[in-house]
């Protein structure tokens, strides 16, 4: 059987299956998004090898600290010595096994999600001992991602652009740089209107969560800068309904705070069919309880100008990194 579509999906359900209690990914890549995503898809054990890291240095250095700093349990990433640019998805119950995948198609969102740009075909029972072989051998040859020590004298050659008159405060955002794509969030403007809304800031009532925390996106910082948002600032659920099979089920971005922190992120709602906010995934609160720890108040106390005079700064520094990664300062 070939499959060219809805392979995120069939990589996801598998084990509905073929009984499988782990899935092995021999990847040419991967990604911290991707792993968030089948993470939230699947509880098996999950073993991730990231094959070519050792030539793709800028993605290698992008999602290293993110791969080490995600919660999610029952999840193992290795990055493997020598370079292999194999995809095969192997799952196993009692470490035999008992299905493999293989194609074209990394371990990452673009890989699994876009409809017939990549295929994966089901590899012939003969050569699933073959193909387990080859998999341990390089598993054999890596180093869990925790473990690894990322070479401190490379240096990324980044691309800046000059902004030239874009560079200031439009709304409740600034760009900062075309490439790779960063700005400036800000929480509120100078008059305090709520440009970018987090509940309970000011004394406004609202119906949400006391610790809700919503950024709010406009339709200029969509049209200045597309390459900073997933799909070029289109948000493809909207105009499917309100039920359970419109609404939002994975994540489609992570933030990597430069503290460390680690949140999956959904880009949502809309206006025109764009994008119109920024929320954390699942628990919406979990944006709202970190902002709220990091500037020193507590939970579902109130934010006012005067916390994020205090705090030094009242925007996020957002950057770009690709394949959904967002770095963040705040």
């Amino acid at each position: 059987m070939v499959y060219s579509s809805n392979l995120e999906e069939i990589v996801s359900s598998r084990q509905n299956d073929n009984g499988a209690d782990e899935l092995l990914v021999q990847g040419g890549y991967a990604t911290p998004l991707m792993v968030s995503r089948l993470r939230n898809l699947t509880d098996i054990k999950l073993t991730i090898i990231y094959g070519c890291q050792k030539e793709d240095y800028k993605r290698r250095k992008k999602f290293h600290e993110t791969f080490c700093t995600q919660s999610h349990q029952n999840v193992e990433v290795y990055f493997q010595h020598n370079y292999c640019h194999a995809k095969i998805y192997c799952w196993l119950r009692n470490n035999q096994v008992v299905d493999v995948l293989s194609g074209s198609a990394n371990f990452s969102e673009k890989g699994l999600t876009n409809e017939n740009s990549e295929i994966l075909f089901e590899v012939n029972k003969d050569d699933y001992e073959k193909t387990y072989f080859f998999i341990k051998n390089n598993l054999e040859n890596s180093t869990l991602c925790k473990d690894y020590i990322i070479d401190s004298d490379y240096k990324e050659d980044i691309d800046l652009e000059d902004n030239g008159e874009n560079n200031k405060k439009v709304n409740n955002f600034e760009v900062i740089q075309h490439n790779p794509p960063k700005i400036k969030l800000f929480l509120h403007n100078s008059k305090d209107s709520r440009y970018t809304r987090i509940s309970g800031y000011g004394h406004t009532k609202s119906h949400t969560n006391e610790n809700d925390g919503e950024l709010t996106i406009s339709k200029k910082l969509i049209d200045n800068l597309p390459k900073f948002f997933p799909n070029d600032g289109t948000n493809i659920m909207l105009g499917r309904g309100t039920g359970a099979y419109a609404k939002k089920k994975l994540p489609n971005a992570i933030f990597k705070f430069s503290d460390g922190k680690t949140l999956d992120m959904s880009f949502e709602g809309g206006v025109n069919g764009k994008f119109k906010n920024i929320r954390s995934f699942g628990d919406n609160s979990k944006l709202g309880l970190y902002l709220r720890e990091k500037v020193g108040i507590k939970s579902g106390e109130q934010f006012t100008k005067e916390i994020f005079d205090n705090y030094g700064r009242d925007y996020l520094e957002i950057t770009y990194l690709g394949e959904g990664l967002y770095e963040v300062d705040f």
